[in-house]
């Protein structure tokens, strides 16, 4: 299988959106939560629109700042903690 797993509760598959990191056993990608979050959404909005655990979001922004500051993620991550100030 060509799945891994990097940072807790984040996969990777190749046959699964193109290799895009996802909430473990879901098909929802980091990429969707943050661009989410960086609109304006609540964390409890995404968590209840996609049927998501609680810990889910924090998942997504750890696994974020574990990223180069100039990867697209990161800026999403930036976009969300200025929208939230």
């Amino acid at each position: 299988m060509s799945e891994g797993l990097g940072e807790k509760g984040i996969s990777y598959d190749q046959k699964l959106l193109g290799g895009k990191p996802v909430i473990t056993g879901t098909r929802i990608s980091v990429e969707l939560i943050l661009s989410k979050l960086a609109a304006g959404r609540s964390p409890e909005e995404i968590i209840y629109s996609h049927s998501l655990s609680p810990d889910a979001i924090e998942v997504a922004i750890r696994y974020t700042e574990s990223l180069p500051v100039k990867h697209p993620l990161a800026q999403l991550l930036q976009e969300y903690r200025a929208v939230r100030r």
